[in-house]
């Protein structure tokens, strides 16, 4: 009976551990850049802004609005305005990501990602992320280098 009892505490321990470190995993802010990936791989430039806090969010719609205004159609002539809005946002799935460093300050994060289009145009940006209702999310993004 003492031997079933120890086992038994000695399993709800093991069991408790392994679920204490999966949902330490996922609370990582790799984790969050991993998911962010994935999202913006899966669904283009809209994958993206579930990850986005509100100062980001309005960053993003700014632009989003620039590429689908009359203006920027005018300026790209030989596309029109919706074909181009669209071609941006489903180039954003060809492009390949890698996270390249993850520099952790006391309330923030800044993540350094790589990028990749079909070996045309390559670079780096700079993600601050800070956690927000207990899920990193991008705070502001930065242009690092382009080549």
């Amino acid at each position: 009976m003492k031997k079933t009892v120890i086992i038994i505490a000695a399993v709800v321990i093991l069991i408790s551990s392994i679920a204490g470190a999966a949902a330490y995993i996922t609370s990582t802010p790799e984790y969050a850049m991993k998911e962010i990936i994935s999202d913006v791989m899966e669904n283009g430039i809209d994958g993206l802004y579930p990850h986005l806090t509100g100062k980001a969010r309005e960053a993003a719609d700014a632009l989003s609005s620039v590429a689908d205004s009359g203006i920027f159609g005018a300026i790209i002539g030989m596309v029109s305005q919706s074909d181009y809005s669209d071609m941006l946002k489903s180039a954003m799935k060809e492009i390949k990501w890698s996270v390249d460093e993850i520099l952790r300050d006391n309330s923030s994060v800044t993540a350094i990602i790589s990028f990749d289009y079909k070996e045309k145009l390559s670079g780096a940006v700079e993600l601050l992320m800070v956690k927000k209702e207990g899920e990193w999310k991008i705070d502001r993004v930065s242009l690092r280098s382009v080549d």
